[in-house]
C-alpha cells in the first residue's frame, strides 16, 4: 500500500472555518468517491507563531502509485476534485510516502 500526501494552503477569500467546514464537507464527499481509495485522512495544521506554510495534510492510501494515478487522473470524480480543489486551494505539494512505523499510537 502506498499513501499520497498532499500539503494544502487555502485560498485566501476562506476563513480557516470556512476552509475547514468546505475541506470536511464538500471536498471530502468527493475525494471518498475516487476509484480504489483504500483510506482517507484529512490534517489540520495547528496554529501558532510563526504562522505556517501549509494549512493542512491530506493523506490518501491507495494500492500503488499507478492506482493513485488513475484515480486522480481521469472520470468525472477525479474532474470534480480537480475543480473543487482549484476553487479551495490557493496552492497545493503532493508527493508518495512509505511508512515505517517506529512507534505505533495505541
Amino acid at each position: 500500500m502506498i499513501r499520497r500526501l498532499t500539503l494544502v494552503r487555502r485560498h485566501p477569500r476562506f476563513t480557516r472555518e470556512q476552509f475547514a467546514e468546505h475541506w470536511l464537507g464538500v471536498h471530502a464527499r468527493i475525494a471518498a468517491q475516487l476509484p480504489g481509495l483504500r483510506g482517507y485522512r484529512i490534517n489540520f495544521v495547528v496554529e501558532r507563531e510563526p504562522a505556517p506554510s501549509w494549512d493542512g495534510v491530506a493523506e490518501l492510501w491507495f494500492d500503488s502509485i499507478e492506482a493513485a494515478d488513475r484515480a486522480m487522473g481521469e472520470g468525472p470524480v477525479a474532474e470534480r476534485l480537480r475543480r473543487d480543489t482549484r476553487e479551495l486551494l490557493a496552492a497545493w505539494e503532493p508527493f508518495f510516502v512509505e511508512e515505517h512505523v517506529i512507534v505505533a499510537p495505541e
